[in-house]
């Protein structure tokens, strides 16, 4: 059988077993370790799995349980738990199998694929200490930092500063090399701050703003999800009267304006009350998400969704770090 047609299979073959048979030559074992076009190869031929991050002491049966993350199997069985301190909530991403899980609260990071450098990016977003402003008040202060795994030896700012700052509460998402944040409104810049989310080229390490979505006037973004569906740049936010959950998809974010797809819409929400309404929006954005992504993208929609859990979309992968 030639060569190709074996690799061609073996890219079928889980991470666990490829790792074990580096040890039938070296050819394998330097295609399996070294590879980049083969690893390309496996993470397009690798059904998608969740990754779980949980917060609570409470499985699904009530039952007092391991706080971890952990790597479902096809059979939604939980597997390789991995232990953590209990008095932390942590908040990952990932980009073709590396998982990104910072532990360090008031910074908010991101992880990507540099397509142009053929490297893998951690972004960092900082807040520094508020300064006095000439005319009064105070100036809000930020920067980003960047390091190129296995490039870089230490963080480093980038040359351009990000000009708006960004959503504290939530978390990046990795799309077309970029990666994107909400735009925070309370703190603004020189002005009113733009509606829409942040977006970091990975490539060049530049910023832009990405519009927001078409959808009801006086949307508050605070009360949105954002994330990655499909590959694809996606936002849950509350429809008119907080009455329904609708999902968004950037189907390109070249274009200007930006190509928004309503895919989903999730009907008879009652509205909540407007004491913490921002809040509970947001967690209710985030729970019919999650939903989706189960049922959507890896077809286990019999599954119990816990609303306190952290769920994503997850390829385990060869991809060195």
């Amino acid at each position: 059988m030639p060569s190709e047609l074996v690799l061609e299979i073996v890219a079928w073959l889980p991470v666990k077993s490829l790792l074990r048979f580096r040890c039938v030559c070296k050819a394998w074992r330097d295609t399996i370790s070294d590879d980049a076009a083969f690893h390309r190869a496996h993470l397009r031929a690798q059904p998608p799995r969740l990754l779980i991050s949980t917060c609570t002491e409470e499985d699904r049966m009530n039952k007092v349980t391991t706080i971890g993350l952990y790597v479902s199997e096809e059979s939604a069985a939980l597997a390789d738990t991995i232990d953590f301190p209990e008095d932390h909530t942590y908040y990952f991403s990932h980009c073709n199998g590396l998982v990104l899980m910072p532990c360090v609260f008031h910074q908010l990071f991101g992880i990507g694929y540099d397509l142009r450098g053929d490297t893998y990016k951690v972004a960092r977003f900082f807040f520094r200490p508020k300064e006095p402003a000439p005319t009064g008040g105070y100036h809000h202060n930020f920067g980003m930092e960047v390091y190129t795994i296995g490039v870089d030896e230490h963080w480093r700012e980038t040359v351009e500063k990000p000009p708006y700052a960004v959503d504290i509460t939530g978390t990046s998402a990795f799309s077309r090399g970029s990666l994107f944040w909400t735009i925070d409104h309370t703190e603004p810049v020189g002005g009113e701050s733009p509606s829409g989310f942040l977006r970091f080229r990975l490539e060049d390490e530049s910023f832009s703003v990405t519009p927001p979505p078409p959808c009801c006037e006086g949307l508050v973004y605070e009360m949105s999800y954002l994330s990655e569906l499909h590959g694809e740049l996606s936002v849950a936010h509350p429809g008119p009267n907080c009455e329904s959950i609708e999902i968004w998809t950037c189907n390109d974010v070249d274009t200007n304006p930006p190509e928004w797809t309503l895919c989903y819409i999730f009907n008879n929400y009652c509205p909540q009350p407007a004491e913490g309404l921002d809040i509970a929006m947001y967690h209710l954005c985030k729970d019919m998400f999650i939903l989706q992504v189960l049922k959507d993208i890896v077809g286990l929609d019999r599954l119990i969704y816990h609303p306190h859990d952290s769920v994503i979309p997850y390829i385990p992968s060869l991809v060195p770090v």
